[in-house]
């Protein structure tokens, strides 16, 4: 999962700039105007719906494997943590930038403070994912993904750049637009244009994201977010009016801080609703419910979820991951901090059965932390010749990879040009359509014993390589002769259907 993000530390060392030099950039970003106009793309993935909803894509952050920002702090000085339930947007917000007097110069180096915090000193935004219609809500605690002056809520009079409300700078430079800093450029320097296959104008912490009910591995969605500040709304009463991502399973304490050292601050029933905000420490959840903020201990909530969609682990910290349910039992390896694995069971002895780099083990329950997918949401294209997976929807952009014959990938979003965007392993880039033929949502089987991945679907064709028991695998095809086109490891052949579940 290759997500950008922008760090605190890029924005924590503020310069100044003479009268000079801030007359010469608003000169520059007033006659850059035309330039954006005559940029734009016809047509717009990113709109205002009205009354502090918007529609565009999304991206996640904030994961040990991915863009590894855990354990980093960001543009509010807030330490980030796995599994974390927050948002970053591409502009200051009075809980990203607290630091930022409000109505600072929208043209400066951080642009202009949105004025949007509740008593609790924080922004909040509720999100829809469009794949799975879950809703959610977190708190604005950094700025990106890929600008950090893009006010894209701001009324076209208030912006930095000067588009309408919604219209993200982010798809404008992708499409090859100019807001100033020349063709495809954002205004921290990334070339978009050439450099990404999306457009995004929000991220989502990894627990925010499982909350939508996406997969981990899909870093890319389109959502529709509401700003409650436009919208007159509390975090609390979002989503429906019902909102809550955990409940109690049994009478537990609400404590000011994360441990049993801290004081009480009331007792909450089984089957009370909860907020989890932030992320787990020390086996505390931070929550909100009733009005009330505070820490429970994890033993005695459980996330949303129940037997809908996939279960998914993600390890608080370096963890052994063993081939038993106890620590007499051997270690396979190890899962560190932020990584993801697949939970196919209940917990045994204090440890969750997980499919993790491909193998069935297990890991201390006391060293993850639960969410719930919707695994098989996406919509996925197989390769129909070998192709070459590129950096931008033209045959002029750089080549990323090759993908063979047969394999799947995940797409995730519409045609420009003839070629589709799409996430393949950790890479996402863009392929031709006519390489891809759409196939139904895959179906993944896992292998029962150790299994010959062959060439051609007969006993006695060439044996590629051995699956080893446990493997998942994802079918490409049909059936023949008692066999199933499979991928796997970044291979492509043949598995006999009894050996498969």
């Amino acid at each position: 999962m290759t997500v950008f993000a922008i760090a605190a530390g890029t924005w924590s060392r503020q310069f100044g700039r003479s009268r000079a030099l801030r007359i010469a950039a608003a000169l520059i970003l007033l006659l850059s105007a035309l330039a954006i106009t005559a940029g734009m793309p016809g047509q717009t993935g990113a709109v205002a719906l009205g009354r502090g909803n918007y529609a565009f894509g999304a991206t996640m952050f904030g994961t040990a494997e991915g863009d590894g920002l855990v354990g980093d702090t960001t543009s509010s000085g807030y330490r980030m943590r796995p599994y974390d339930r927050i948002v970053a947007l591409p502009a200051c917000t009075e809980s990203s930038c607290p630091w930022l007097e409000i109505g600072a110069d929208k043209n400066g180096r951080y642009g202009a403070q949105t004025a949007c915090a509740e008593s609790d000193g924080l922004c909040w935004v509720q999100i829809v994912s469009d794949v799975t219609g879950e809703c959610a809500v977190a708190p604005v605690r950094d700025l990106g993904p890929l600008f950090a002056r893009d006010n894209w809520w701001g009324l076209q009079r208030e912006r930095t750049y000067p588009l309408k409300r919604g219209l993200t700078a982010a798809e404008v430079t992708a499409a090859g637009g100019n807001v100033g800093f020349g063709p495809g450029i954002s205004d921290v320097g990334h070339d978009i244009a050439e450099d990404y296959s999306y457009a995004a104008a929000i991220d989502l912490g990894p627990g925010t994201w499982i909350d939508l009910g996406l997969d981990p591995d899909r870093g890319f969605s389109t959502v529709q977010v509401k700003l409650l500040w436009q919208a007159g709304v509390h975090h609390l009463d979002a989503c429906s009016g019902y909102y809550g991502n955990a409940q109690t399973v049994d009478q537990v304490y609400l404590r000011q801080g994360p441990g049993t050292g801290y004081e009480i601050l009331a007792s909450l029933p089984a089957a009370r609703r909860l907020s989890i905000t932030g992320s787990m420490q020390n086996g505390f959840y931070l929550v909100d419910t009733d009005g009330m903020r505070g820490w429970v201990s994890r033993d005695y909530v459980r996330p949303d979820g129940g037997s809908v969609g996939q279960k998914v682990g993600i390890a608080t910290d370096w963890v052994n991951v063993r081939w038993g349910p106890g620590t007499g039992y051997g270690v396979a390896g190890t899962m560190p901090e932020g990584a993801t694995a697949l939970v196919t069971g209940g917990r045994v002895d204090g440890f969750f059965p997980v499919v993790f780099n491909g193998f069935e083990a297990w890991v201390s329950a006391s060293y993850l932390d639960i969410g719930v997918t919707r695994g098989l949401s996406r919509d996925v294209g197989i390769v129909n010749d070998s192709v070459n997976m590129r950096t931008g929807p033209s045959t002029d952009r750089a080549i990323l990879t090759e993908v063979p014959t047969g394999m799947p990938v995940y797409l995730t979003g519409g045609t420009r040009n003839g070629f589709r965007p799409v996430s393949y392993g950790s890479e996402r880039g863009w392929i031709h359509a006519d390489f891809l033929t759409i196939a139904d949502r895959p179906q993944i089987k896992r292998v029962t014993e150790a299994l010959n991945l062959r060439s051609a679907p007969r006993s006695d064709s060439s044996v590629i390589m051995v699956m080893p028991a446990g493997a998942t695998v994802t079918v490409t095809g049909e059936a023949r002769n008692g066999f199933l086109p499979v991928s796997y490891g970044g291979r492509t052949g043949w598995a006999h259907s009894s050996y498969l579940r």
